[in-house]
């Protein structure tokens, strides 16, 4: 292209710039691409993991110092602690209702769950015995040796 020429956009000065794009390094964690869509949607991702965090440690801290105040260890600790971690996630929506909202529904599940933790209500041993359908003996390929005379097992 002589020096003064303009520089159009034509079909294959952009299958270029396309092919020149995908031979780019694309490193997990280092490549953000040159598009602004990209960059934004990165940093709306970084700042909804960072409300993720923050809401996770509320509940963490609130739960464990209502547990230290109370003396006690059930499930209106982790009913407190979703209350209180509801109230913070509902202040970046600046929005009473739906702070409300996420309150009691943090705090209807921590305390559902804790309970059901307690009373041993979930299923604790995930295996073939309690799951037939995840029996893989009969593919052979998580088959127990037979037992030897005279030979300790070792598990």
């Amino acid at each position: 292209m002589e020096e003064g020429q303009p520089r159009y956009s034509t079909e294959i000065s952009d299958e270029y710039r396309f092919k020149y794009k995908q031979k780019i390094p694309r490193t997990p964690g280092l490549f953000y691409g040159d598009d602004r869509e990209v960059i934004f949607k990165t940093m709306n991702a970084l700042t909804y993991g960072a409300i993720t965090v923050l809401v996770g440690a509320t509940y963490g801290v609130t739960a464990g110092l209502v547990a230290k105040v109370r003396g006690k260890s059930d499930g209106w600790n982790h009913l407190c602690a979703g209350l209180v971690s509801g109230q913070v996630l509902g202040s970046f929506y600046k929005s009473v209702l739906i702070a409300r909202w996420f309150s009691a529904t943090f705090a209807t599940l921590g305390f559902f769950i804790k309970e059901f933790a307690d009373n041993d209500r979930f299923i604790t041993d995930i295996g073939p015995a309690n799951l037939p359908f995840l029996n893989f003996s009969e593919l052979s390929l998580f088959t127990k040796r037979p037992p030897r005379e005279g030979v300790k097992d070792s598990s």
